[in-house]
């Protein structure tokens, strides 16, 4: 058995820092990489499988989705803090702004 944990974080201008770990101990990180934003609502997470968008569709389209053959045991997601300029930051801040002149 082994423990992988993949940390994302949100650093802002629509970006991700992404770093992977595997039985607590650092096996790699991409920083600066671009957030697929209009994605997201739409797609949800998915554990060993992603039938909807595949991380390469040649192979998808050759091979199909293969999900994974092992065992997955749980699966754990924590959400994060929300990136500096994220939507609902800023509707924190008209709020605020508007409140300085009631």
């Amino acid at each position: 058995d082994h423990e992988v944990v993949m940390a994302f974080e949100a650093p802002g201008k629509w970006r991700w820092n992404i770093g992977l770990a595997v039985d607590g101990t650092d096996r790699g990180r991409l920083d600066d990489l671009p957030m697929l934003f209009p994605m997201a609502p739409f797609e949800g997470i998915d554990i060993g499988i992603d039938r909807r968008s595949p991380v390469d569709w040649a192979i998808y389209e050759s091979d199909g989705p293969f999900p994974y053959s092992g065992t997955v045991r749980w699966a754990r997601y924590e959400p994060g803090e929300w990136a500096p300029d994220a939507p609902v930051r800023f509707l924190d801040f008209l709020k605020d702004w508007g409140a300085k002149f009631e």
